[in-house]
């Protein structure tokens, strides 16, 4: 429950009155560069965006998700031994 409080005050602090942000904007959110969101979103492998007329937006529910699907568990050293990666010796 705070996770989503954060996530909610930090989007109010983004933008007023609107669940769009633009590119920068959408950028701090996920705590990237505006340059990397513009790769992500050329390459295909970043959040939904939308075109309103020639602008591009981001839904904050889609930062959400696609943040949220991105997670990954924190593997322990013996498994990351184990899938072939070699330990410091």
């Amino acid at each position: 429950m705070a996770d989503d409080d954060d996530e909610i005050a930090r989007a109010r602090g983004m933008v007023r009155g609107s669940p769009y942000l633009n590119t920068e904007q959408a950028a701090a959110y996920l705590g990237v560069s505006a340059w990397r969101m513009k790769a992500m979103r050329k390459a295909g492998t970043g959040p939904r965006y939308r075109f309103h007329s020639r602008y591009i937006r981001y839904l904050i529910d889609d930062l959400v998700l696609w943040s949220r699907s991105t997670s990954q568990a924190a593997m322990a050293p013996d498994r990351k031994r184990a899938d072939g990666e070699q330990a410091n010796a």
